[in-house]
Formats: C-alpha cells, sequence, structure tokens
C-alpha cells in the first residue's frame, strides 16, 4: 500500500458537523482533521510529517510527531485549498506531496450542525 493523506470533517457525538464562527456573522469554520493512511511498516518508517498550510494561516506549518496517530493534526478552516505534505523519514529521506484539501458538507439545516465555542 501506498502511503496517501487523507482528511474528514469533524462531527460530535450525534453526527453534526461542529463549527466555529469567529465574528458575529462571520464565515463558519469547520474542524478537519488530516492525516497519513498506510500499513503499519510505511508509517514506522516515517519520523515525522509537516502540513504546510495555505498562506491564510498564521500557523501555517504544523508538524506532526504521533505515528500512533497516524500523524494526524486538526485545524479549523472556512474553505478548501492546496496545501504541501513533507514527509520526513528515519532514514533522513524526505518526500514531497501536493494535497488539494476538500470536504462535503451536509445540506445547510440546523440539525446537521452543532456551533461550539
Amino acid at each position: 500500500m501506498k502511503l496517501k493523506v487523507k482528511n474528514r470533517v469533524v462531527k460530535d457525538e450525534k453526527g453534526r458537523v461542529i463549527y466555529k464562527q469567529y465574528r458575529p456573522k462571520g464565515r463558519k469554520h469547520y474542524n478537519i482533521e488530516i492525516w497519513f493512511d498506510g500499513n503499519d511498516s510505511e508509517l514506522e518508517s516515517i519520523n515525522n510529517v509537516k502540513y504546510i498550510l495555505h498562506e491564510s494561516f498564521l500557523n501555517r506549518d504544523r508538524v506532526s510527531n504521533k505515528p500512533d496517530e497516524n500523524f494526524k493534526i486538526s485545524i479549523w478552516t472556512w474553505g478548501i485549498f492546496e496545501m504541501k505534505v513533507e514527509i520526513n523519514y528515519k532514514d533522513n529521506r524526505t518526500d514531497e506531496l501536493d494535497y488539494y484539501l476538500k470536504y462535503k458538507l451536509p445540506v445547510n439545516v440546523p440539525k446537521n450542525y452543532s456551533k461550539v465555542n
């Protein structure tokens, strides 16, 4: 199996998409988890993964050193975007790939969403 970047929209215990609004009447920001999918030997060969987010993020570079969580990170975003992913292996190799972060949201009715602070 080849390593693949994956993502999902985070939902609450009732299956509703969670979101934040940083300003009254501002855009809804959704919690998105991003991680690597691969077999155990592939994941064990990785030292860390650096996710380089869109330039609009204040903290663009997010590094995960957690192989037990498949090098997962969690972000809040209102949009989709192209990002770079840098894989740093234990043997000092580095791979870089492009990943287009996109996600699907359910129909915009209150029962499908839950606002958090």
